[in-house]
């Protein structure tokens, strides 16, 4: 609930029944500005995005309404902050897995170069082991937005493609059908162009790709690998055991598996795991 010309504007959490408010709330003034179910209906976690209190709360859910159970501060801080819910960690906006159980944190995705001119959206779906964030730093110029796609158990990029024609600010970023992202933007006012809804299909939503994924070995960005660089690369079919390099210069083939470049002899292996 919002306070209207005031601040904080935070006026509580209630529950509504067909409509009905049912009479129990948390508090005003301090309280979940964002909230998120838990693995079960009986009970939602909530943020403070709006003082420093920055408080992660947990709320109990009954036929009566809610009631707020314990608060922790400052476990993960941010004005603006937000976070979701899946596979049983939450992730915020700022590039945090947590355990909202035991408040630890799980671990962090690389959102270096994604600020832009927007706050960072997120959306991760275990189902497909993939955390996604949209991000305001696409390479097409200023409105150019950016998806990128995070292995949620090795908090990797898997991959990640621009967003062109972004107008105002982003949100609602969620998830739908096999492999598909959509979120709405505001659109830029005062130029004519109106709200805008994005349906987007990838098979970096899908994690099924055409083939495997090069990265840069000190950022593990994905990307164009500059020349004569360290790059890992992820896939499957690379490997059917671990090797490393033991001669100098590095060969270019190990555990039976070569690899090749548009420079003959360019590509050296240093380590390969299945």
């Amino acid at each position: 609930m919002r306070r209207l010309g005031v601040s904080p504007r935070h006026g509580g959490v209630a529950l509504y029944v067909n409509g009905v408010r049912r009479p129990d709330k948390t508090q005003d003034h301090t309280g979940s500005n964002v909230i998120e179910f838990c693995s079960s209906t009986v009970s939602l976690y909530g943020y403070n995005n709006e003082t420093t209190e920055f408080g992660f709360r947990r709320i109990s859910v009954s036929d009566s309404g809610l009631k707020e159970v314990d608060v922790v501060r400052d476990f993960f801080s941010g004005f603006g902050g937000d976070f979701r819910r899946s596979g049983g960690l939450g992730y915020t906006n700022s590039g945090r897995a947590f355990d909202p159980v035991a408040k630890t944190l799980a671990g962090s995705f690389n959102l270096s170069s994604g600020s832009g001119f927007f706050s960072a959206l997120v959306r991760p779906d275990a189902s497909v082991n993939r955390a996604f964030y949209l991000l305001g730093s696409g390479s097409g110029g200023p409105s150019t937005a950016q998806i990128r796609a995070f292995d949620m158990r090795t908090f990797l990029m898997a991959g990640s493609f621009d967003v062109p024609n972004v107008g105002g600010s982003p949100g609602s970023l969620i998830r739908w059908g096999a492999d598909g992202l959509a979120f709405r933007a505001s659109g830029q006012s005062g130029q004519g162009a109106g709200p805008q809804i994005f349906l987007i299909r990838s098979n970096v939503v899908s994690g099924v790709g055409p083939g495997p994924v090069t990265v840069s070995a000190a950022s593990f960005i994905a990307g164009r690998a500059a020349p004569d660089s360290i790059a890992a690369i992820f896939g499957s079919g690379l490997a059917t055991a671990t090797a490393s390099a033991a001669t100098i210069p590095l060969p270019t083939t190990l555990d039976r598996r070569t690899r090749r470049s548009v420079r003959p002899g360019a590509e050296q292996v240093c380590h390969a795991t299945n």
